[in-house]
């Protein structure tokens, strides 16, 4: 699931009001409801509340993704919204919230919603991305420029051991982050798999398993590494 198939234009809050995480969620649940009228607020506010008492939705660097399972949804429904001055959320690293992402999903939703909220967080994790929804104006923080903002960036992992090692348990995990996986690649396809992976628009995130055994061409591994870092700056 992309992220540009749960943004819509208008599911938008530039400048959230609330100065408490009460206030953020009642403001939220309100403009769920006006997104989606089937949705009554205060059943939605009472999930996004429930949630939060297990712990707080804040994962740090003034990012919070309060998120529920909704009766009633046929879809995942997101909302961003910002808050200029930041509220206290009960962050783990005790900094102000500026930034919520609100996920809603079907009460029958299990693979897309984890797969959300997995691409939510490893997003928001970017600081140039976040410092840019926080300072870009109101009448141009867009959904279609935060979808321009996610381009930008490229992911490789790159997963290397002797046979037996935990490479492909580890692979199965990183899959599940809706990384394109390849197992067993042979290290001399390296350079033509980074080749693809800059030049590919449709391809951001790619782990790769690497075998030690047998591969002469590991000896300089380390070497190619270097210069695919070189070539993700």
């Amino acid at each position: 699931m992309k992220l540009g198939d749960l943004l819509k234009k208008e599911a938008l809050i530039p400048n959230l009001k609330a100065h408490d995480k009460k206030g953020v969620l009642d403001e939220f649940s309100e403009y769920a409801h006006t997104l989606a009228p089937q949705l009554e607020k205060e059943t939605v506010l009472n999930i996004l509340l429930n949630r939060e008492q297990l712990g707080s939705t804040a994962v740090g660097n003034g990012v919070a993704i309060p998120h529920g399972k909704v009766p009633g949804l046929d879809n995942i429904i997101s909302i961003f919204g910002r808050s200029e001055k930041g509220v206290d959320f009960q962050a783990h690293d005790e900094k102000m919230t500026q930034l919520f992402f609100v996920l809603l999903a079907p009460e029958s939703a299990i693979g897309n919603h984890l797969q959300a909220l997995a691409r939510l967080s490893r997003l928001l994790k970017d600081s140039r991305i976040r410092e840019k929804l926080i300072s870009c104006p109101k009448k141009n923080c867009t959904i279609s420029s935060f979808q321009k903002m996610k381009k930008s960036k490229k992911n490789l992992y790159i997963i290397t051991g002797y046979s037996g090692s935990g490479k492909s348990t580890a692979l199965r995990y990183i899959e599940e982050l809706d990384y394109y996986c390849v197992d067993n690649l042979p290290a001399k396809l390296l350079p033509k798999l980074t080749s693809l992976l800059i030049t590919n628009k449709n391809i951001n995130n790619v782990a790769v398993v690497i075998d030690a055994r047998g591969h002469e061409y590991l000896k300089d591994l380390e070497k190619e590494i270097e210069a695919i870092k070189q070539q993700f700056e």
